[in-house]
């Protein structure tokens, strides 16, 4: 089991002794209660589980405190993924194991019940907006769809009902779920980012038969893959994040051993590391990734000239989102000479990006616009633009990264997680995790080459038209709804 977590740059972010300390022995409390209860329970589970080798969690008190803190770290990510792994008992009683109370009636092979966090309505563009092409193609298919969120407490929310595009979105608490479900009976119900109080609704109705999880990313990934959003903040609630994050690895590993529910993964990244990070394989699991729109983000040719026009876009709340990235490549090519006739639009949201764009409002070539847009402003963006400077530290798949490709912007981006699974050499400028001088270097070539950029631009969106193709993606997805519906 592989946990690379980069120390260096972890202590480049932490400037006092003192942090780290307390860092290491709030990592070491939590270690040594995990030991504990592995001790006790280890031996009523003869499940085999993925381990360690011995040498992963020989203690090593002689290690320097920075490098203690990286040890520590991943003993940490494999004991909260151990308890999870091999401990039925711990958290069973947060899943429902009362009565199924089946719905009466046959499922309506008709009807498709959406179920996720967030969906775009009335001012709210951004949450969701890539579960709206699936939701449009279910009804080009013929279904009839509604959405629903139901993830406030009971009694702390109304019933909301919007309409979008001919979709009935209804948000409200825990209950909203099985009075959905039981209105409508649907043959399938598309589950995006499962949580834990809406499993125990599917199963008390009993309809586990007619889900598909799909998992994104936050769901069945070890907190500490991003350590490095790990501030004095965070620390100070260690406990918490850490407990949050072995009750999703009990509630995953429940998902992954009940082969009624059909999962998918965008990645075969994600995938992989899904299994190593809960200790199972999913049982009927699939790997489908998220369509990019080329209809929306549509090809045009680019010219030599439109190298020099570089577009930005992220959000500005966690580090592993890149946004420093940008802002110290766009740094440290303004050290070049031929600076001034580049031209970068920044664009990001976030409650970190005031701040951090703050060292760019100098430059009269570039220019920072806070806020989010809709899906056709950036692709009317996207066609002013040649380069797409889109750095990240994790992703599960890169969204924005192909929206850019199939737009015929050619990504600068970091080699990093999924990137490399839909983001081969040939198209794009590929920096080492972290590098911003890689980063820099990827535009100064394309500066100096600009027949280079051209056959990257048009590799670019042929390739991510290739391998993110409605057939490939939404259209696998309605294969697997129809297999769902009609199963026997």
């Amino acid at each position: 089991m592989n946990n690379q977590i980069d120390i260096k740059e972890f202590l480049e972010l932490k400037e006092k002794n003192k942090f780290l300390e307390d860092a290491v022995s709030k990592l070491l409390d939590k270690v040594s209660e995990l030991e504990e209860v592995i001790e006790v329970f280890k031996e009523k589970d003869n499940e085999e589980v993925i381990t360690f080798d011995s040498d992963d969690i020989e203690e090593k008190d002689y290690l320097p405190i920075d490098q203690k803190v990286d040890f520590d770290h991943k003993r940490l990510m494999f004991l909260t993924s151990e308890v999870a792994k091999i401990n039925k008992h711990i958290g069973r009683h947060d899943i429902y194991e009362g009565k199924v109370k089946k719905i009466k009636g046959e499922p309506n092979k008709k009807e498709i019940l959406v179920v996720c966090a967030d969906y775009p309505h009335g001012n709210n563009i951004y949450g969701g907006s890539f579960i709206v092409p699936r939701v449009k193609a279910y009804l080009k298919e013929g279904f009839n769809v509604s959405v629903c969120i139901a993830k406030y407490p009971v009694g702390k929310k109304e019933t909301e009902i919007y309409e979008n595009d001919g979709v009935k979105l209804y948000i409200g608490d825990f209950n909203l779920l099985e009075e959905r479900i039981k209105e409508v009976n649907p043959g399938a119900i598309v589950v995006h980012s499962p949580i834990l109080q809406n499993y125990n609704t599917f199963k008390k109705l009993g309809v586990e038969d007619r889900l598909i999880f799909i998992y994104h990313g936050f769901e069945v990934r070890d907190v500490g893959h991003l350590y490095y959003n790990f501030d004095e903040l965070a620390m100070e609630r260690i406990r918490n994040i850490l407990q949050m994050d072995m009750n999703r690895k009990i509630f995953a590993l429940e998902a992954f051993r009940n082969k009624k529910i059909a999962k998918v993964f965008v990645s075969n990244f994600f995938k992989n590391l899904a299994i190593k990070d809960i200790g199972v394989t999913p049982l009927n699991s699939y790997v489908i990734s998220n369509y990019i729109e080329s209809d929306l983000f549509t090809y045009t040719k680019k010219n030599p000239e439109d190298r020099l026009k570089i577009f930005s876009i992220r959000p500005f709340d966690n580090k592993n989102y890149g946004g420093d990235l940008i802002v110290d490549t766009i740094l440290r090519l303004s050290e070049k000479k031929f600076f001034k006739e580049l031209s970068f639009h920044v664009q990001g949201f976030g409650k970190k990006f005031k701040e951090m764009t703050a060292p760019l409002r100098k430059f009269d070539n570039v220019k920072v616009v806070e806020g989010i847009l809709k899906r056709e402003e950036i692709a009317k963006l996207h066609k002013q633009h040649g380069i797409a400077l889109i750095p990240t530290r994790f992703d599960t798949q890169g969204v924005s990264v192909g929206e850019a490709m199939s737009s015929g912007l050619v990504p600068v981006t970091n080699k990093v997680a999924a990137i490399p699974e839909f983001v081969p050499e040939n198209c794009a400028m590929l920096a080492s995790d972290n590098s911003v001088k890689e980063l820099a270097e990827g535009i100064e070539r394309l500066y100096y080459n600009p027949d280079e950029f051209l056959e990257k631009s048009f590799n670019a969106a042929q390739h991510i038209r290739k391998i993110c193709s409605f057939e490939n993606t939404i259209g696998k997805e309605i294969e697997l709804i129809n297999k769902i519906i009609n199963k026997s």
